[in-house]
C-alpha cells in the first residue's frame, strides 16, 4: 500500500444544510438518497429504510459506493428494491420514511457494476456505477467526474450526502485533501462525514467542480472522511454507461 500524507490542516469542517430544490443551489439536485424497500421479517407490509447516498452522472446513470448498493439488511428483512430518491429535503424521524417518501420522486436502480476487486472489509475499490429504471421527471444537476492523481493534495473539497442523524436533510461539509493513495484506492479528506453520507460525491474546483472521489468511510478518531479515488477506468465506464443505456 502506497500513501502520500500531508501535514494536518487548520481548517474546521462542519456540516451545513443544503436544499436540493433551491435554484441557487442547483448542484445539490444531482445528489440522491439511496433507500431500500424491504419486506420485514416481522411483517408482510414493505417498509423503506435509508441506506446511503448517490449522485447522477446523467439522467439515468447513478454512482454510489459498492457497500451502499450491496448493503445487507440482515435480520431486518429481505430487499425488494433499491431506490434513488430525488429532491428529498424533509425533517422527519428515521422510522417515518415510509409515509413521508410517498410524495417524492424516485426510480429503482435497474442494474449496475461492482468491481471484482472490491473488498468489503477494507472498502478497497468501493464503487458502483448503475442505471436507473427510469429518469426523474424533474431537471437535476449532472456531475462531471474527473480522474485524479497525487497532485490533488491540498485542494479544497466538498462532501455531500444524507446523514442518518439529520433525518433526510441533505448536508455538505468543506475540507481539503490531506492524503492520496491510502489503502491504494482512497484519498483522505478533512471533511466531516456522517453515517449515511457514504456513496455521495466528493467534488473539487478542478474541471468545473468535478467529482474526484466517492465517500466510502469515516475515520472514527476525528469524523473526517475517505473517498474512493475516481480513476480513468471508472470515468471511461461512466461515459460508456451514459452512451449505452436506453
Amino acid at each position: 500500500m502506497s500513501s502520500c500524507t500531508a501535514q494536518p490542516s487548520s481548517i474546521t469542517s462542519v456540516l451545513f444544510d443544503v436544499d436540493p430544490d433551491d435554484p441557487d443551489e442547483y448542484l445539490y439536485s444531482g445528489v440522491v438518497a439511496i433507500v431500500f424497500e424491504i419486506l420485514p421479517t416481522y411483517s408482510n407490509t414493505p417498509v423503506l429504510i435509508h441506506i446511503g447516498t448517490g449522485f447522477m452522472a446523467d439522467n439515468k446513470t447513478i454512482i454510489t459506493a459498492a457497500h451502499v448498493y450491496n448493503q445487507d439488511p440482515g435480520a431486518e428483512g429481505t430487499v425488494l428494491s433499491r431506490r434513488a430518491y430525488h429532491g428529498v429535503d424533509i425533517t422527519t424521524s428515521y422510522s417515518d420514511l415510509t409515509s413521508y417518501l410517498k410524495e417524492y420522486a424516485y426510480s429503482p436502480i435497474k442494474s449496475g457494476i461492482i468491481p471484482t476487486s472490491y473488498e468489503p472489509v477494507t472498502l478497497k475499490n468501493d464503487w458502483f456505477i448503475g442505471v436507473l429504471q427510469s429518469s426523474f421527471y424533474t431537471d437535476h444537476y449532472m456531475f462531471n467526474c474527473s480522474a485524479i492523481d497525487s497532485s490533488i493534495l491540498w485542494e479544497y473539497t466538498y462532501a455531500v450526502g444524507y446523514p442518518h442523524n439529520y433525518a433526510m436533510n441533505m448536508m455538505q461539509s468543506n475540507g481539503k485533501v490531506t492524503a492520496y493513495g491510502v489503502n491504494e484506492t482512497h484519498i483522505e479528506v478533512m471533511n466531516l462525514i456522517e453515517v449515511g453520507m457514504s456513496g455521495g460525491p466528493i467534488y473539487a474546483a478542478v474541471n468545473g467542480r468535478s467529482c474526484i472521489a466517492i465517500i466510502c468511510a469515516i475515520d472514527p478518531s476525528n469524523g473526517y472522511g475517505r473517498g474512493t479515488i475516481m480513476t480513468q477506468s471508472m470515468v471511461d465506464l461512466i461515459i460508456n454507461t451514459i452512451v449505452s443505456h436506453d
